[in-house]
């Protein structure tokens, strides 16, 4: 596998970008307050220190914090799609706006079932999922006490 940083501070928190197969690209997060020079991990070019890096004197000297985990670039195609879903993201107002969207479909669902449970026989089906929105993120868990034909 493969790390590369996407954004290394001192101040604000680190994310790191891995790819685990041909093609794809998932994320971790570690702290840039965290010293990971002591860990075990792969050691690679872009997480050695850029004063000693072209020294070619055989012995790695990691970044602190996240940059120390970066092994090399990740490929251009998977790249591409993050960055085009980023810019949907931009589009759409950001994870606030998002989020709010997400919110209001979720509590109109939520209208609709307690509507259709109250129109038909009451506890054929039970929303296990919180009534408050921000202790259940963007779906509801229904739970079907009955048998279901």
């Amino acid at each position: 596998y493969s790390l590369c940083a996407l954004a290394v501070s001192d101040e604000r928190p680190v994310s790191t970008q891995s790819t685990w197969g041909p093609g794809s690209i998932s994320g971790a997060f570690v702290h840039a307050r965290h010293d990971c020079r002591s860990l075990r991990k792969c050691a690679g070019w872009w997480g050695q220190d850029p004063q000693t890096r072209f020294k070619m004197n055989h012995e790695h000297q990691s970044y602190r914090g996240a940059k120390a985990f970066q092994l090399s670039n990740p490929a251009v195609l998977p790249v591409v799609c993050v960055q085009a879903s980023l810019e949907l993201f931009k589009e759409a107002g950001g994870m606030g706006a998002l989020r709010k969207k997400s919110e209001a479909l979720t509590g109109y669902l939520e209208k609709l079932l307690l509507e259709a449970q109250a129109s038909a026989k009451a506890g054929w089906f039970e929303i296990m999922t919180p009534r408050r929105k921000n202790k259940r993120g963007c779906q509801l868990s229904l739970f079907f006490p009955g048998e279901l034909t």
